[in-house]
């Protein structure tokens, strides 16, 4: 469990590393400059560094979960690993999931749904199918307009209530469950 884990931290902290180059650009440009999103993973207490190498990580995560035995089997379940950690995310350096309102938190998934697109497309050169749920609703006018020139490329779909949101988009209806015309 250990050795995975290690892995898994590994790519994680590494991706993250990335997605800081992109989401909170993406962000300030979508806030119009007014708010600072800032990204931070959080592994295992012993991981110093969870861009070290994996052998590091395996050590530092084994230490964790040799020290963390007893807790473990008295709570009968596993309480160290990747499946504990989390990614934390800061708006004008209050965390997200305390502070920010619902329009600050879509904009800020967006902005790392955004972020993790432009790094798929750095690494193969193709946009991945965006799927964006119902994404314009809490959003500003600014918010949207800037989510409309920003979605360009690639293949997006888009589901929303307002059926005046995209005037050069290919529709499709949804009535009673069944696509109509």
């Amino acid at each position: 469990m250990a050795q995975m884990g290690a892995v898994i931290i590994h790519y994680r902290a590494h991706f993250v590393k990335q997605l800081k180059l992109h989401a909170p650009a993406i962000h300030a440009e979508c806030s119009g400059g007014h708010e600072t999103l800032e990204l931070d993973y959080k592994t295992v207490s012993t991981v110093a560094d969870p861009l070290a190498g994996r052998k590091a990580i395996f050590d530092a995560l084994l230490l964790h979960q040799q020290t963390h035995r007893q807790a473990e089997l008295d709570a009968r379940q596993c309480l160290t690993g990747p499946h504990k950690d989390d990614l934390i995310l800061t708006i004008d350096g209050q965390t997200a999931k305390e502070y920010a309102s619902q329009g600050q938190t879509r904009t800020a998934a967006l902005a790392l749904k955004l972020g993790a697109r432009e790094l798929c497309y750095a690494d193969t050169g193709y946009w991945p199918v965006l799927l964006l749920d119902d994404v314009l609703s809490e959003l500003d006018a600014r918010r949207r307009e800037f989510v409309l020139e920003r979605i360009q490329g690639g293949q997006v779909f888009i589901t929303c209530c307002e059926e005046g949101e995209f005037p050069t988009a290919k529709k499709f209806r949804v009535a009673d469950g069944r696509v109509v015309k």
